[in-house]
């Protein structure tokens, strides 16, 4: 009898864990891979802007107001590509064949293998949110740094305006 509660509370904990998992595999992880690839558009879109007051301007001024940005964008991208090239290997949880067709004939094969599938997805589980942990710190200084390329870089464009005038 009390087997069957213990069984059933392996079960349930094993339900959540996995729902858990597969929350972090099928919508966060690719959530933050959009984030950096959307962030990664936009700090080009930025050195593109940056290229052009460069070209368009000969000003001194221009040039040593834009290197801000500049350096800011630069930075950005190199961490937002760490990040992506960090967070690449992802784990899946699967017991090996092995450990699952050793228990056969035991009377208790049904909790030792709910064992050993939920320490197979703890393990997947947690190398995964390292990876969301990690990206989410890489994304976070990212995300100021793109904030900032984009403050200075507008200031560099209204000070390029008013010089036209």
């Amino acid at each position: 009898m009390r087997y069957e509660e213990y069984e059933k509370n392996l079960q349930t904990y094993y339900d959540i864990l996995k729902q858990d998992f597969t929350i972090l595999l099928t919508s966060t992880i690719p959530t933050q891979k959009n984030l950096l690839k959307t962030l990664l558009w936009l700090n080009v879109t930025f050195l593109g802007a940056i290229f052009a007051l460069w070209k368009l301007s000969a000003s001194k001024a221009i040039i040593c107001l834009s290197a801000l940005p500049f350096a800011f964008s630069i930075a950005a991208i190199a961490i937002l590509l760490l990040a992506l090239y960090k967070g690449r290997q992802k784990a899946f949880a699967a017991p090996s064949l092995k450990t699952v067709t050793s228990l056969a004939g035991s009377e208790y094969e049904r909790i030792q293998g709910l064992l050993d599938i939920i320490h197979s997805l703890e393990i997947a589980h947690n190398h995964n949110a390292t990876i969301v942990q990690e990206r989410a710190n890489k994304l976070h200084l990212a995300t100021r740094l793109t904030m900032l390329s984009g403050l200075f870089l507008s200031i560099g464009i209204i000070f390029f305006a008013n010089t036209l005038c």
